[in-house]
């Protein structure tokens, strides 16, 4: 259920870029804008109705209030939470005794460091993966025609694809896990991308006319789509939100969202220099190696968090200290 969850965000997020890719040629920017704040001014609203999680509830020493909502969030009785509520309490309790907290510590105690390094990686495998440059790109990418679709067919599909892939995320993240999502999306995304950069490879260096296979890059960046959406779109952020401890989640979840953007405008910049100065096929390869090297990353420094709750997730950081050969390994 958790997993369902938090995908949800991500299932609404491919709904509003679907709804601006629908909207966005038959509206004015200004009319789009306005739909687009409607939207936002309905979520703020909901958020008021939206209770505060346990573990911060615990950290305010609000007990009732954190009964109440874990009784609301498992559907059954206060009475039936009791034993939930004291394994929260006692871990809030343990980890406020251990130290206090600066930014510093995020980078070298032990206790915080290879969650937060293990966020960072993943977040840094989801953007130089490429595809938020191919989405801000494609009608520049793709061809202009190929097959019955012009550049601005293939962007509603793309939004469809989206959102379609999303909900199929939503039903198998509690079902396959994030480990086995985020491998199938890297597989997926490499071989995409290699496609893509061996088609504007030929078409560039080798002055092979390739008319006739338009419809290549364009099943591709689909494929790619369709491969992101299952795993590297949405569990990172998941991964985010369940492996960090209540006491350093927003210190440094401000930090990885910066760093996030960071990572954006760097591979963005990347992609406009090395077309201008190479090739555009140079960006594809680049976006399909950034993929392989995340089948390593994942297989070696990502946990399987599936039907874990946060004690046991940082009793297994706890124990992955070491490393060997890339891998983390048992002490």
């Amino acid at each position: 259920m958790r997993g369902f969850l938090g995908t949800s965000s991500t299932l609404l997020n491919t709904l509003g870029t679907l709804m601006a890719y629908g909207l966005g040629p038959r509206v004015s920017f200004i009319d789009l804008s306005l739909i687009s704040c409607c939207v936002a001014i309905v979520f703020i609203i909901s958020l008021i109705f939206m209770p505060e999680t346990p573990y911060l509830l615990v950290m305010r020493k609000d007990y009732a209030g954190a009964r109440r909502t874990l009784a609301w969030l498992r559907g059954t009785s206060e009475s039936d939470v009791t034993d939930e509520l004291t394994t929260i309490q006692n871990f809030i309790e343990t980890e406020k005794a251990k130290a206090s907290l600066t930014t510093s510590d995020l980078f070298f105690d032990e206790r915080y460091k290879w969650p937060f390094v293990s966020c960072v990686g993943l977040l840094l495998l989801q953007k130089s993966s490429g595809y938020f440059t191919v989405i801000g790109n494609q009608t520049i990418i793709l061809p202009h025609h190929a097959w019955i679709f012009y550049s601005e067919d293939s962007t509603l599909i793309i939004g469809l694809i989206l959102v379609i892939m999303s909900i199929v995320a939503a039903l198998l993240m509690d079902a396959l896990g994030r480990k086995v999502l985020l491998q199938i999306s890297n597989v997926g995304q490499a071989s995409a991308m290699l496609v893509v950069g061996a088609w504007y490879y030929l078409s560039a260096e080798q002055r092979t006319e390739l008319e006739a296979y338009n419809y290549m890059p364009l099943l591709a960046v689909f494929a790619y789509v369709v491969a992101f959406s299952m795993g590297l779109g949405p569990v990172p952020h998941i991964y985010i939100g369940e492996v960090l401890p209540p006491l350093v989640k927003g210190r440094a979840t401000g930090l990885l969202v910066t760093l996030a953007a960071l990572f954006v405008v760097s591979v963005n910049e990347i992609f406009a220099a090395v077309t201008t100065f190479a090739d555009m096929y140079v960006n594809f390869l680049f976006f399909g190696v950034c993929s392989l090297v995340g089948i390593y990353y994942v297989n070696g420094w990502v946990i399987e968090t599936r039907g874990k709750t946060l004690p046991e997730i940082q009793e297994e950081f706890r124990h992955r200290r070491t490393m060997k050969d890339g891998y983390y390994i048992l002490d």
